[in-house]
C-alpha cells in the first residue's frame, strides 16, 4: 500500500519528459499516437502521468533503440528481455510476456525438436532480438553461415522475413506468437503459415538506461505505479483492449490463441 503523500509527491516535484523507444512489436508496443499504442505504452503513460511526467514514445530499428538507450540518448527501451539489456535498470515486476516460436509455410513438414533439427533449414531472425536465450544459443554461433541463419537488420524485420519465407529464401522464421497472432499475417499477407515449435519463452520489461542517474527512480515509480494499477483494476482495463481473455501479462503463456 502507498500513502497519500507518496502518491502525490512526484506530481508536485516533476515535469520532465521520459523518452521510450523500441521497434514496433504489437501488441506489446505498437504505433505511436494511435488509439492502441500497445499495452506496455499505455501502462507507462498512465503511471508516469500520475507521477507528473510526460512520456514520449518512438519506434526505430531494435539495434538502434538498444544502443541509444544504453548510452543515455533515450531513457528507456520497451518490450525488452533481461538477456537483451544487460546492465539496464529494471523494475522488479515483469509487465509483458513473449513466446518465441518457429513458423513455416503450411506445406512444410519440418518440426523443431531441438537445435540440431535447425541444421537442415535456413532460419530467418532479426538482429539483436534475444528470443529469450535463443539468440545467443543458436543465432550468434551460426550467424556467419547463411545456409543456417539469415539475420535481418533495420526496419520492418518481421515483414521482410515473411516475404523471404514466402519466396523460399528462408525455410523457417522465429517470432513471438502474440505478435504473429495480433497481426494475422497469414490473412493480411495471403500466407498460409504453420506453427512448428517453440524456441524459448521470456518475460518482457520496460528497462531504463544504465547511463541515466534517474533510472533507479524511474524504475521505482514504474513498479509502484504498476502495483497501484493492479490494485485499482486499471491494469485489467488496459489489457482487455489487447488480450480480452487475460488478467495479467504473465498469464499469456497459458493462452495459445487470443
Amino acid at each position: 500500500m502507498y500513502s497519500f503523500v507518496t502518491y502525490l509527491s512526484p506530481v508536485l516535484s516533476h515535469s520532465k519528459e521520459i523518452s521510450l523507444v523500441g521497434e514496433e512489436y504489437c501488441p506489446h508496443n505498437c504505433q505511436p499516437d494511435s488509439v492502441k499504442p500497445g499495452y506496455l505504452i499505455e501502462i507507462a503513460q498512465l503511471i508516469f502521468k500520475q507521477a507528473g511526467y510526460t512520456v514520449s514514445y518512438n519506434i526505430m530499428p531494435w539495434s538502434r533503440a538498444l544502443h541509444g538507450a544504453r548510452y543515455g540518448e533515450f531513457d528507456a527501451v520497451v518490450s525488452v528481455g533481461r538477456a537483451e539489456a544487460l546492465g539496464f535498470v529494471f523494475p522488479s515486476s515483469t509487465m509483458g510476456y513473449a513466446k518465441h516460436s518457429f513458423y513455416t509455410l503450411a506445406n512444410s513438414t519440418w518440426q523443431y525438436t531441438g537445435e540440431e533439427s535447425l541444421h537442415s533449414v535456413r532460419l530467418g531472425a532479426i538482429q539483436d532480438y534475444s528470443y529469450g536465450t535463443f539468440y545467443y544459443r543458436y543465432i550468434v554461433p551460426n550467424m556467419q553461415q547463411p545456409e543456417r541463419v539469415q539475420v535481418i537488420r533495420g526496419y520492418n524485420g518481421l515483414t521482410r522475413n515473411l516475404k523471404k519465407l514466402a519466396s523460399g529464401r528462408i525455410d523457417v522464421l522465429v517470432e513471438d506468437q502474440f505478435v504473429m497472432d495480433y497481426y494475422h499475417f497469414d490473412e493480411n499477407m495471403g500466407l498460409q503459415l504453420r506453427l512448428a515449435g517453440v524456441a524459448d519463452e521470456e518475460d518482457l520489461y520496460i528497462a531504463f538506461s544504465p547511463a541515466n542517474s534517474e533510472s533507479q527512480h524511474y524504475a521505482m515509480l514504474l513498479q509502484q505505479g504498476y502495483e497501484r494499477l493492479q490494485a485499482t483494476g486499471q491494469l485489467k482495463k488496459i489489457l482487455d483492449k489487447y488480450f480480452p481473455q487475460a488478467k495479467e501479462p504473465q498469464q499469456l503463456n497459458h493462452m495459445h490463441s487470443l
